[in-house]
C-alpha cells in the first residue's frame, strides 16, 4: 500500500469505529475502566464501581455529594460531603433530615412521622398531639427509669399555655369494656430504698372529673384558724341557711377552682370546698361541743351526782 494513502486509511478506520460505538453498546470484557479520570471507575480486581474515587470500598462508592431526582426534577435523596443525608432537602443539618412531607416516614408499620406529628402504632394521627401512641397490648407506653443519683422520673411532663386556654402537664383517659377488666388512663408504680411516689404533681392543681378512690388520704392542707366559739357560730349560720352549698361554708374552707369549659371554650371558676380545711373546721366544732357538754355535765352533777356521767 502506498504510505501516502495510510493517513486516509487510518481516518477511515477511526470513523468506522466511531460509527460502531455510537450505534452499539460498549462492552469491556476485562481490565479496569477509568473514564474522565475517576468520574467513573470500574475496578477489575475488586469488581467494584467508584464515582470520583479509584478505591471504591463498597460495590458502589461515591466520593462527594450525590442526589437522586425523579423525572420532573423533584429531589428525592441527597448526601453532602459530611455524610449527612437529606430526603427532600438539599442542605441537611442532621445525620438524617426529612423535609416537611405529609407522610415522611413509616418504619415497619410501627413508627409514623408526618409534617407535624409522630405516631407509634397509628398512621392516621388525628388527635392534634405531637406524639400519639396506640397499642393493642396491655401497655401503650412502658417507661422504666433507674436513676444512679438524684431524683428518678419515669415520665416528667410540663404544660405551659396562655391564660385563656388550659395547660396540662398530663391529660389521661381510659376506655375499655365495662365489667370485664379495669382500664387505666395512667398506671404508675414506684419502688426503691428512698421516698417513693407513684405520682408527683408540682406547682399546679390536680383536676379529676370523676371519682377518686384510695385506701387512705394523707391531708397536708391548711388548718382553719378559728376559735371554738367562732366555729360553732359558723355552724349555726350554716344550719340557718336555706341553701346549703359551698359558698355557705366557712371562709377558711371555701376555694375557687378554675376549669376549662369545652362547650363555651372559656375558663370558668367552680366553687369548691377544701376537704382538709373542712375536716379541721369540724374538728374545732367537735372540740367546742365537747367542752360545752362537759360544762353541762359538771353543772348537772353539781345539782345531782346520781347521773352515770358524774
Amino acid at each position: 500500500m502506498n504510505c501516502k494513502n495510510c493517513i486516509f486509511v487510518l481516518i477511515g478506520i477511526i470513523l468506522l469505529i466511531a460509527e460502531f460505538i455510537s450505534a452499539s453498546d460498549v462492552i469491556v470484557q476485562s481490565g479496569t475502566l477509568d473514564a474522565d479520570t475517576q468520574t467513573l471507575y470500574v475496578s477489575s480486581s475488586s469488581h467494584r464501581v467508584g464515582i470520583k474515587t479509584q478505591s471504591p470500598s463498597e460495590v458502589f462508592s461515591v466520593n462527594g455529594t450525590f442526589a437522586i431526582r425523579n423525572t420532573t426534577g423533584t429531589l428525592g435523596l441527597f448526601q453532602d460531603t459530611s455524610g449527612r443525608v437529606g430526603i427532600g432537602i438539599v442542605s441537611p443539618n442532621y445525620a438524617l433530615e426529612i423535609n416537611n412531607l405529609a407522610k415522611a416516614l413509616n418504619v415497619s408499620g410501627l413508627l409514623y412521622i408526618n409534617a407535624t406529628s409522630v405516631g407509634i402504632g397509628v398512621s392516621n394521627i388525628g388527635s392534634g398531639a405531637k406524639l400519639e401512641i396506640k397499642s393493642n397490648t396491655n401497655y401503650g407506653l412502658n417507661v422504666s427509669t433507674i436513676a444512679s443519683s438524684g431524683t428518678g422520673y419515669g415520665i416528667r411532663a410540663f404544660g405551659e399555655g396562655s391564660y385563656s386556654q388550659p395547660s396540662y402537664g398530663g391529660y389521661f383517659e381510659g376506655a375499655g369494656t365495662a365489667g370485664v377488666v379495669p382500664t387505666y388512663g395512667i398506671y404508675a408504680t414506684a419502688s426503691g430504698p428512698g421516698i417513693n411516689y407513684a405520682g408527683y404533681f408540682a406547682n399546679a392543681d390536680v383536676y379529676v372529673e370523676k371519682n377518686v378512690s384510695a385506701q387512705g388520704f394523707i391531708d397536708r392542707s391548711r388548718w382553719c384558724d378559728m376559735t371554738g366559739s367562732e366555729a360553732l357560730n359558723a355552724l349555726r349560720n350554716i344550719n340557718g341557711n336555706v341553701n346549703i352549698n359551698h359558698t355557705s361554708m366557712p371562709t377558711c374552707t371555701r376555694v375557687s377552682i378554675p376549669r376549662f369549659d369545652s362547650e363555651t371554650n372559656l375558663t370558668i371558676n367552680e366553687d369548691g370546698r377544701d376537704i382538709g380545711a373542712y375536716i379541721s373546721y369540724l374538728t374545732i366544732v367537735d372540740q367546742e361541743l365537747l367542752n360545752k357538754v362537759e360544762m353541762l355535765e359538771t353543772e348537772l352533777c353539781n345539782k345531782d351526782n346520781t347521773y352515770s356521767f358524774c
